[in-house]
This record gives structure tokens, sequence and C-alpha cells, in this order.
């Protein structure tokens, strides 16, 4: 969804992504992080798990069973 180029810079681009981002969570439109905008952001990220940090795939539970019993 990202347009542009990133260039590690707070440019337009990045004014109007944060403008956008408090729009759809009904913040004041400031294009700048202040604090509620900050606390929103953090309340919607999680610690990553250490498979997720060594790209490590660990396998959850079959969809169907293990397929020792008849369905």
């Amino acid at each position: 969804w990202l347009e542009g180029k990133v260039t590690g810079e707070y440019d337009e681009t990045t004014e109007n992504a944060v403008k956008g981002f408090q729009a759809k969570r009904e913040l004041e439109q400031t294009g700048e992080v202040d604090a509620k905008t900050l606390e929103a952001l953090n309340s919607m990220t999680r610690k990553p798990t250490d498979d997720e940090l060594n790209n490590r795939i660990t396998p959850g539970p079959t969809l169907l069973g293990d397929g020792s019993e008849p369905a």
C-alpha cells in the first residue's frame, strides 16, 4: 500500500501517511506523531516471537486432523 520511494526523510508523503493513520483512528489530523498517535501505533504493535525474529517456520495444528481417524 506504500506509494512512492522510502527516503528516510519526514517529508510530505510521510506527513500524509500519518494524517491518514490519524484519520482512520479518529485522531486529530496533524501529520505529526504526537503522544496520542504514538500511543495508537504502540497499541497495535507486539514483540515478535523468537521464530519470527529468526525466520523459522513452526508447524501448527493441521486443518483436517492428523488423518489417523476415519472421517
